[in-house]
């Protein structure tokens, strides 16, 4: 395992992150504490995928391979973030997208989908 959940949000259906490994990838150490999730279906358990510092995944969202949330980014709907994909400041991620290799996603806007 590379994760387990901690303590739950006191305001939302959210738990924090514990790293049970180094991702040097990531600047990870085992023990370290990450950002938030809803349930373990948001974080892959596979690969150096990591939601670090204040950042929230939940709903249907995915988190996957070698990607990166961080910062005050908030991913949900059914939202996938993989590959080398890093998403985070203020940037929050909802619906139907897939954001994979190259993004770096930083800015602060509301993305949703056109359909």
């Amino acid at each position: 395992m590379k994760y387990k959940l901690g303590e739950k949000h006191k305001d939302y259906e959210l738990y924090r992150v514990i790293y049970l490994r180094d991702i040097p990838r990531h600047g990870v150490k085992k023990g370290d504490i990450g950002g938030w999730i809803e349930h373990e279906g948001n974080l892959s358990q596979n690969g150096d995928c990591v939601v670090l510092d204040e950042a929230w995944v939940s709903g249907n969202a995915q988190v996957f391979d070698n990607a990166q949330v961080s910062g005050n980014a908030r991913v949900s709907g059914s939202v996938w973030v993989g590959s080398k994909a890093k998403i985070g400041g203020n940037m929050a991620l909802c619906e139907d997208r897939y954001y994979s290799e190259a993004p770096t996603l930083l800015s602060q806007i509301i993305e949703r989908s056109r359909a």
